[in-house]
């Protein structure tokens, strides 16, 4: 009898071990988590930057641009994002390589361009950069002073007709080699809530002097401009040669695959 008593007991107390066992393992069991996602491929992304000038009576010079800075930008469902997702800049052959995830990008080279890529391979962007002085179509010059010299302060008028088949920037226009400022940008001795522009002890109340004008292909731009301090022109060269020449870019990007 009692060894029966006793083998009940214990099949007692082995379930009630079994039943605590599988409680805990239940109980304490990780949960599932999804698997790790695949990574993408990563690509090499080589950039090459050129500059190309033509300035007036000059021959027409390309060479490699050290120093730009290159960035690519991510992107998410609704576009490009502000987060970065590689940097670089050009070395001193103007040439840089990146590593990048398959993915869509913004890339930004310098002050020059902004364009989105599409990266699923190793690729080389050559990357060239225009830059033309072109004498203007013509100008009109209101010299203030009376002793018939242009001086600073005076207004000249400046048209100019594009002859490009696409959309360039008119960066500055600039006279004996100093930039002009536009009429549109006032400006004051009073230096409060204002910046410095141009000669000394002189302010603009609107910060946004500089010119970049975008101009669409063949249209036609005019507008005035303030003569800068330090140049004086009498009026007979000012009339044959006042040495105003528009700084006009655009930029050009090509992929060899």
């Amino acid at each position: 009898m009692s060894s029966s008593v006793n083998s009940i007991l214990l099949q007692v107390v082995l379930i009630s071990i079994a039943i605590a066992t599988s409680s805990f393992v239940v109980i304490n069991y990780p949960e599932p988590k999804p698997p790790e996602p695949d990574l993408l491929p990563m690509h090499s992304i080589t950039i090459e930057t050129w500059t190309n000038d033509k300035n007036i009576d000059e021959a027409f010079t390309t060479t490699s641009t050290p120093g730009i800075n290159i960035v690519f930008y991510f992107w998410n469902d609704v576009g490009a994002t502000d987060s970065i997702a590689v940097t670089g800049t050009t070395n001193g052959t103007g040439m840089v390589t990146v590593l990048l995830e398959e993915g869509t990008y913004d890339m930004k080279v310098g002050e020059w361009s902004t364009e989105t890529l599409d990266i699923f391979e190793n690729i080389t962007i050559v990357v060239h950069r225009y830059d033309y002085e072109i004498i203007p179509d013509s100008i009109d010059i209101n010299a203030l002073s009376a002793d018939w010299q242009v001086t600073s302060d005076d207004i000249i008028f400046v048209k100019y007709s594009s002859t490009f088949e696409f959309e360039v920037n008119l960066d500055s226009i600039k006279m004996s080699g100093l930039e002009l400022d536009s009429i549109a940008c006032e400006l004051t001795d009073d230096a409060e809530d204002a910046v410095p522009v141009g000669g000394a002890d002189l302010y603009a109340a609107d910060a946004n002097c500089e010119l970049d004008e975008p101009l669409f292909p063949f249209a036609s731009w005019s507008d005035g401009f303030r003569i800068p301090a330090g140049i004086t022109i009498p009026w007979s060269v000012a009339k044959t040669n006042p040495e105003v020449v528009l700084n006009i870019s655009y930029v050009e990007m090509s992929v060899d695959e």
